[in-house]
């Protein structure tokens, strides 16, 4: 076909935060779509997957990784922001919060493996710079009105996360201090 005769076929996606309809004709629409798609898929396979042996948090790791992976390339490569599940402050959010939790996996096998405390520390660290951007990201005006009512509770939940692996960090920190002055 022609460049006259291209099919204008309507892409519809519906918003995850405001329930709104968007359609546009627009195959990079489509592509983007299907990119967010995976991001969230794997966000939730890795949500899901049961963490309790070194395997399952091996897997786990792996999708958040790859929803990360998902949303980043969406971020980057798709500059026109389609909708507002699209924008880059939500992609910015997602990304961070994937991988927090993708460090969380990892962080949950070093402590089961019993890792040195300086290790620990380490990973409980950049578990708390990732929620840290999520954060800023939250607090961001423009994310707060696209989110809506969830923002308030997603804060509060990423708020805890930081103050929680920033106390794993600190004893384990201290953990390799004990261990330095005996």
């Amino acid at each position: 076909m022609g460049a006259e005769h291209e099919a204008a076929v309507p892409i519809t996606w519906t918003e995850i935060f405001s329930g709104k309809a968007v359609t546009h004709e627009d195959i990079k629409y489509e592509q983007a779509c299907i990119l967010y798609n995976l991001g969230a898929l794997h966000s939730m396979l890795g949500a899901t997957d049961k963490r309790v042996s070194e395997e399952g948090m091996k897997v786990s790791c792996t999708h958040f990784q790859c929803a990360a992976g998902a949303f980043t390339y969406l971020r980057d490569h798709f500059p026109h922001s389609y909708s507002v599940d699209m924008s880059h402050q939500i992609l910015n959010l997602n990304i961070n919060l994937m991988l927090g939790q993708a460090q969380e996996c990892l962080l949950e096998k070093s402590m089961l493996d019993n890792r040195k405390s300086f290790l620990v520390a380490r990973i409980s660290a950049q578990v708390v710079d990732y929620y840290k951007e999520a954060c800023r990201a939250l607090e961001n005006s423009e994310t707060a009105s696209l989110l809506g009512k969830i923002q308030k509770d997603w804060k509060k939940l990423v708020q805890m996360k930081i103050y929680y692996f920033a106390a794993v960090a600190h004893v384990s920190a201290k953990g390799k201090a004990r261990l330095a002055a005996s």
